[in-house]
């Protein structure tokens, strides 16, 4: 009774494993006009993420940050969060 669902259990997870891979650890974000602008919003989203923990690290939260730097960085971060 399981027979038949296991060898199709094997066959799906046999079939995901190909190596047939020819550029591993890259990330296909499409062609033209819309890999492009997956590209960009890729971009994007790494900035954000780096601006919220550059705001939560130890330099911001610090004493040695001036006001200046703190305001740049504020300003930054809620610029790429938007």
């Amino acid at each position: 009774m399981y027979a038949g669902a296991t060898a199709g259990a094997t066959a799906l997870v046999l079939a995901g494993c190909d190596k047939s891979d020819s550029s591993p650890g890259t990330i296909d974000v499409g062609t033209g006009d819309a890999g492009i602008l997956n590209y960009a919003y890729a971009l994007e989203q790494l900035e954000a993420a780096f601006y919220a923990q550059v705001r939560t690290g130890g330099y911001y939260t610090g004493t040695t940050i001036t006001a200046a730097e703190k305001q740049i960085f504020d300003d930054l971060a809620l610029h790429e969060a938007i």
